[in-house]
């Protein structure tokens, strides 16, 4: 615990430094375009669904339709979608079900998926409260092939970390924490992540270029993990997002053209980091203080 404190609090003091100007938070993590963007708009992002719940927004005031391309992570992301549309919302019409019996297929034989597929299928079992059968071996697996920086890679042979399917991989190890407890695959999760933060406060992708996505997937799993304290990190690397920025919504990197997938992160970890994790709201401390309040 003492190493974890050291790690954070180097991270804290380094991204405070680099900071040029004083930014109000709540500039930072405006999410105003969020509700121009996606109006009239189908949405089938799991992200973005869970932004437009922890931004307090209707529901029925958007077009949602789930569609997966036959994939584990598209059966995943369209099981987290229809669990917070149906317990989150309260909206009928939506079965998380008709996708669990895929990634349950997929997390028993972990060695045969890629290591992002195979989180977003633990994922999305845990918010489904779908417990993997055979939890310890897939955790096991999942310390097994973590590189000596600390990461993980891609697939389970890559020999290079990739942040975003690290970030993945410890709202895996966060969520999974009371059944199966890694703190030597966490700590040395952390100290990767930790140095991936560049002196931009960006942090940059598997194929060497500051990412929007990349340094958003790993807020919002530090976020999961009960970091940042106070919130410095999360102000540092909301900010520096803002040199992403395509009018309203982002590009994945500098002075490309927009993404889809980098806005729907961006909005999220936004909300994120201004309320809470969507997935804290399927914890068990979460259900407890419901089951208390009823």
């Amino acid at each position: 615990m003492k190493r974890i404190f050291i790690i954070l609090l180097t991270c804290i003091l380094l991204l405070c430094s680099c900071s040029e100007k004083e930014v109000e938070f709540t500039e930072v993590t405006d999410t105003a375009a969020l509700k121009t963007y996606y109006a009239g708009e189908r949405i089938s992002d799991w992200r973005v669904i869970a932004a437009l719940y922890l931004e307090g927004e209707e529901i029925s005031d958007y077009d949602i339709s789930l569609y997966s391309d036959g994939t584990v992570a598209g059966d995943a992301s369209c099981a987290i979608s229809a669990a917070i549309l149906t317990f989150l919302f309260e909206v009928e019409g939506y079965s998380y079900s008709d996708y669990t019996p895929s990634l349950k297929a997929a997390v028993s034989n972990p060695y045969d998926v890629p290591t992002l597929d195979l989180c977003m299928a633990l994922m999305a079992l845990y918010i489904c409260d779908e417990k993997p059968e055979m939890l310890t071996p897939v955790m096991s697996h999942l310390a097994e092939i973590q590189l000596t920086d600390g990461g993980w890679g891609v697939d389970s042979d890559d020999m290079y970390c990739d942040p975003q399917v690290s970030a993945m991989v410890l709202n895996v190890i966060t969520a999974y924490r009371a059944d199966y407890a890694d703190d030597n695959s966490r700590d040395g999760l952390l100290t990767y992540l930790g140095n991936c933060i560049g002196n931009d406060n960006t942090i940059k992708d598997g194929d060497g270029q500051s990412s929007s996505l990349a340094t958003m997937a790993v807020l919002n799993s530090l976020i999961f993990a009960g970091i940042p304290a106070n919130g410095e990190i999360s102000t540092a690397l909301c900010t520096a997002i803002g040199d992403f920025s395509a009018g309203g919504t982002y590009c994945e990197y500098k002075n490309k053209t927009h993404s889809e997938e980098a806005t729907a992160e961006v909005f999220l970890a936004f909300a994120t980091a201004r309320r809470a994790s969507i997935f804290t709201f399927f914890s068990d401390e979460y259900k407890e203080m419901i089951d208390q309040n009823k």
